[in-house]
């Protein structure tokens, strides 16, 4: 956010006038936040942020990809998928094609150094 200059661009991607809140916000609780709209005001049933990392910058985390369904099955998929993607090390412009005929394990994934979830 620090390197978008025009206020206006942050306004319209907000969508609305408490966008100010971003700000000072770690990026995952920036996504955490976003998510939270998607659940309260789209009234999606599972809704869940997940990082990209960039392979240019050292495996730092570009942005995330919100990902909200109300099929109780789309969760484990996109965690399967999401899972195999990032352990095969798949290019970033490659993260897309997704495989879904893994197995599901439990994972944990660490995001931005401040909180760690178990996935199964």
């Amino acid at each position: 956010m620090a390197a978008q200059k025009d206020i206006r661009v942050l306004k319209r991607w907000w969508g609305k006038k408490d966008w100010e809140i971003l700000y000072g916000m770690k990026p995952y609780k920036r996504a955490e936040a976003f998510c939270k709209r998607f659940e309260s005001e789209l009234n999606y049933e599972y809704v869940h942020p997940w990082p990209i990392y960039s392979e240019r910058s050292g495996g730092r985390i570009m942005y995330f990809m919100i990902h909200a369904s109300d099929h109780p099955e789309a969760p484990k998929l996109m965690q399967r998928a999401y899972f195999k993607v990032v352990r095969d090390g798949i290019k970033p412009q490659e993260q897309m094609s997704f495989d879904f005929e893994t197995n599901s394990d439990i994972l944990k994934l660490k995001l931005d150094n401040e909180r760690s979830r178990d996935y199964v």
